[in-house]
């Protein structure tokens, strides 16, 4: 289990650290590159170029593109 836990980048007090996704809270800045897993909901700041692989949840067999 602790194999297959999402982790992700955030950036804390002006660090970059990587974390389990469980131990996100609000105010933390998520740091994302291709291929990433989103583990929680979260507010775009910044963005280039986003693709998002939404087939879980709507069946879509393409990436959607998104934007602030």
């Amino acid at each position: 289990r602790r194999l297959s836990a999402l982790q992700v980048r955030v950036l804390r007090d002006g660090h970059e650290q990587g974390i389990p996704a469980r131990d996100l809270v609000p105010g933390d800045l998520l740091l994302l590159a291709a291929g990433d897993a989103v583990g929680a909901d979260a507010r775009l700041i910044e963005e280039a170029q986003l693709q998002v692989a939404e087939a879980a949840l709507t069946g879509e067999s393409v990436p959607v593109s998104k934007g602030i």
